[in-house]
């Protein structure tokens, strides 16, 4: 059941409104507000620009109860396209849908609902439309709240369920020799595989970590930035969320939240 203010109460029961989706993306790089609508829109103090979006359905799985919805923004302006070949990593950022009754909203913040909250995950970009789908936080609403899967459920380094301290290291400096795929730091003397799996961070770029030994970085993808000796980047620890991993790197495994063996059907197709 959701609880409208008073003033959104009453303007249902009206023969007319006029409703309007406001978008807030909380990127890596910075929050990013847009407004379903024809014009740009001032609400609460921010600036909700105007951009042709179109909303999927809010899809509710049997399974899992996680609920989705698929979005289409239009790229009109090239920000997805400078966005995306600067490395930015959309997954995982926090998207909140809101819906405003126009005008009356404008002068009154407090008149709006929420449509939709969550994450965003699977992008897609064609250069003309970035396609994603939001994907609620809300966890399993059935005991024990988890996903039946082989990976850790939890997020690394959260304190309440993984309980690992992530390693960061930011303002480092980049050593002699290194190139656009291994970064070299003779003062990131970490243990093996100290690194992998983590995020290497240089101006705007980011990659995967796909191997760290004796000060070499290496990266899943190289960066587009010519690399030089002293400039900065920032590295952070990640976890592939394998029970093999957990406990031989981390020495976790009881706070795990992966389940070790899922009945599966094993079908041979001729």
């Amino acid at each position: 059941m959701i609880i409208l203010p008073v003033a959104l109460a009453t303007a249902k029961e009206q023969s007319q409104n006029f409703f309007i989706e406001l978008y807030e993306v909380h990127l890596p790089s910075g929050t990013v507000r847009f407004a379903a609508c024809d014009e740009d829109i001032p609400f609460n103090g921010q600036v909700y620009k105007s951009v042709p979006i179109q909303r999927g359905e809010i899809k509710t799985t049997v399974d899992s109860k996680t609920d989705n919805v698929e979005l289409k923004i239009a790229n009109v302006d090239q920000d997805f396209t400078a966005a995306i070949y600067g490395g930015l990593d959309f997954r995982g950022s926090d998207c909140y849908i809101m819906q405003i009754l126009y005008p009356n909203s404008l002068s009154d913040p407090t008149i709006f609902k929420y449509i939709f909250t969550g994450y965003l995950d699977n992008p897609v970009f064609d250069g003309k439309e970035f396609k994603v789908t939001i994907k609620s936080r809300i966890p399993n609403i059935y005991s024990p709240s988890r996903k039946f899967q082989l990976p850790c459920n939890a997020w690394f380094g959260d304190p309440d369920e993984c309980g690992v301290i992530k390693g960061f290291g930011n303002g480092a400096t980049v050593g002699a020799g290194s190139t656009q795929s291994v970064i070299y730091d003779s003062n990131n003397n970490n243990t093996v595989d100290f690194w992998k799996d983590g995020i290497l961070t240089y101006y705007n770029e980011s990659r995967k970590i796909i191997a760290y030994e004796n000060g070499y970085i290496t990266l899943e993808y190289p960066l587009t930035y010519t690399v030089q000796a002293g400039a900065t980047y920032s590295i952070e620890q990640g976890c592939d969320k394998s029970a093999a991993v957990c406990k031989n790197r981390f020495d976790n495994l009881g706070n795990r939240s992966g389940f070790p063996s899922i009945p599966f059907e094993f079908a041979i197709r001729t």
